[in-house]
């Protein structure tokens, strides 16, 4: 009974483990200037995004008009941003996407003096990456979701 019960768990794991690493195939193909912008209309990423951005999905995803260089992030993740032409401090998103699936997500508007954030999880711990793209807006602060 007992080797059921491991094997079952075994299989578990090694099939978790085999789930993750292809999310992780997948962004890196998006990690170069010349293939970013796919990022957009991969089906996977935009699922997630709108369950994390909800009713704000519009206005985050407007901002992808031009695209910075990504970047792998310490953890393993795909930094992401993008802007309207010649609106680079005024409209703006930022993304992270993790192995993991979660998503890290902020935003910019000409009309608000604030930096959105929002994250797949909730976290109100604002993600080390995101907080480094959002030092270039100097009078503008976090505002996160509760």
């Amino acid at each position: 009974m007992t080797r059921k019960y491991l094997a079952a768990a075994l299989l578990a794991a090694l099939l978790t483990g085999t789930v993750e690493p292809s999310f992780a195939l997948e962004l890196s193909q998006y990690n170069n200037l010349d293939t970013v912008s796919r990022i957009v209309d991969d089906s996977a990423v935009t699922d997630n995004l709108r369950k994390a951005l909800g009713r704000d999905y519009e206005t985050f995803i407007d901002n992808f008009d031009v695209f910075g260089e990504p970047h792998t992030t310490p953890g393993g993740g795909l930094f992401v941003e993008g802007w309207l032409k010649d609106l680079y401090q005024e409209n703006a998103s930022a993304l992270v996407i993790n192995p993991d699936g979660k998503i890290f997500t902020a935003w910019v508007v000409p009309e608000s003096d604030v930096i959105q954030y929002r994250s797949s999880d909730n976290s109100p711990d604002i993600h080390a990456d995101i907080r480094q793209w959002a030092a270039r807006f100097n009078t503008m602060h976090f505002a996160t979701m509760n």
